[in-house]
C-alpha cells in the first residue's frame, strides 16, 4: 500500500478537528489534524492492518520542525529514504525528532491497532516554547532527538487532550494550548534531567554516595527509599541510581536489601524473635520480612535462629 503525502509549508489555522481517511488494501485507519495555530498542529491517528503493510509518506518543508509521537496502542516503524536509522514507535514511549524534508516507508505490524499522538512545532516557535537549543540543528532530513517512556504526566495531559477532540465541541482553545505547553515542558524536564545524569561524576557526587552508604548501614531499621536518599544527598533520583550502581556495584534497593538480611541473620543467631528481627530491620510486618527472607538466603527465618 502506497500513500504520498505532502504538507504546505504554512499550517492553516483551524478551529476543530479535520479527520482525512487513509484508503489502506487491508485496512483501515484515519487522521484527525487540529492547528492551534501557524506554529502548532496536533495529529491523531488511528490504524488497522490484518496483515504487515507499508505506506509510502512524504513531508517537506521550508524549515525545521519539532516533533513528539507519542504511541497509545501497537506500534509501528519509520524506514527514512535519507541516510538515517530506521525509527521504531513503541506502546508507551515518546519519540522526538527534528525534521525538514521527511520521506520514506512506514510499517504497521500484522492485526494490530495502532494509535498516536504527535505534537509538530515549527522552527519560528522554538524560542516561545523553550526549544531555542534546536534552532543550531542543520540538515533537512531527519534527526532523531529522544526516545523515551511516556511519564505519568504527559500520560494524564495525553488523556484529557483525547477527551477534547472526541467532544469537539466541548473544546476550549486555551486549555488546549496549555496542554501543549505541558507536554513540551515534560520533555525539555525530562531531556535536562538525562543530560544532568550523564555528565562526569564530581568529588562532591562521590561523598554523597559514600554517606548514603553510611546511613544505609546505621539505618536499616528505618523506612528508606531512594527518593529520599537522593533528597537528603541533593542529587536527582536517577542520576543518584546511575552514580551509586557505578560506584558501589549494586542498586541502593539491593544494597539495602543485602544490608538488613546479614542483619537479620545476625540478629536471629542471637536468638531474638522472627517479630522482634522483622521490626530491628525496618519492616513493618513480619510476614513480609520472612518473605523476603526466604527469598534471600533460600530458606525461612526460624532455621537461622540459634545457628
Amino acid at each position: 500500500m502506497n500513500m504520498n503525502q505532502t504538507q504546505s509549508d504554512r499550517l492553516p489555522f483551524l478551529s476543530h478537528w479535520t479527520k482525512q481517511t487513509i484508503p489502506m488494501e487491508d485496512g483501515n485507519g484515519f487522521h484527525e489534524t487540529l492547528s492551534i495555530d501557524d506554529n502548532i498542529q496536533i495529529v491523531y491517528s488511528d490504524f488497522f492492518t490484518q496483515s504487515k503493510t507499508s505506506q509510502a509518506s512524504h513531508q517537506e518543508h521550508d524549515s525545521t520542525r519539532f516533533c513528539m509521537t507519542y504511541t497509545l496502542k501497537g506500534a509501528s516503524g519509520f524506514h527514512p529514504k535519507q541516510l538515517n536509522p530506521d525509527l521504531q514507535f513503541t506502546c508507551g514511549e515518546r519519540h522526538s525528532c527534528l525534521f525538514q524534508t521527511s520521506e520514506g516507508i512506514r510499517i504497521f505490524r500484522e492485526n494490530q491497532r495502532t494509535v498516536q499522538y504527535r505534537i509538530v512545532i515549527s522552527k519560528p516557535a522554538y524560542r516561545h516554547y523553550g526549544l531555542d537549543f534546536l534552532s543550531s540543528v542543520q540538515g533537512n532530513g531527519i534527526y532523531h532527538i529522544r526516545q523515551a517512556p511516556i511519564s505519568a504526566a504527559a500520560n494524564a495531559f495525553l488523556t484529557r487532550l483525547n477527551t477534547l477532540r472526541v467532544c469537539n465541541h466541548l473544546e476550549k482553545p486555551l486549555e488546549r494550548k496549555i496542554i501543549v505547553c505541558n507536554l513540551v515542558s515534560d520533555f525539555l524536564s525530562e531531556t535536562m534531567n538525562q543530560r544532568a545524569d550523564n555528565k562526569k561524576r564530581t568529588p562532591s557526587e562521590e561523598n554523597a554516595i559514600a554517606e548514603s552508604v553510611s546511613f544505609i548501614e546505621n539505618h536499616y531499621d528505618q523506612s528508606i527509599s531512594v527518593a529520599f536518599l537522593a533528597q537528603r544527598s541533593g542529587i536527582t533520583e536517577n542520576r543518584f541510581r546511575k552514580l551509586f550502581q557505578e560506584i558501589v556495584h549494586s542498586s541502593p534497593y539491593q544494597f539495602l536489601l543485602a544490608t538488613r538480611m546479614e542483619a537479620a541473620r545476625q540478629l536471629l543467631y542471637e536468638g531474638i524473635s522472627v517479630n522482634q528481627v522483622a521490626y530491628k530491620t525496618g519492616y513493618d510486618y513480619p510476614s513480609n520480612f520472612s518473605y523476603m527472607y526466604k527469598r534471600y538466603f533460600g530458606f525461612p527465618p526460624k532455621i537461622s535462629k540459634g545457628k
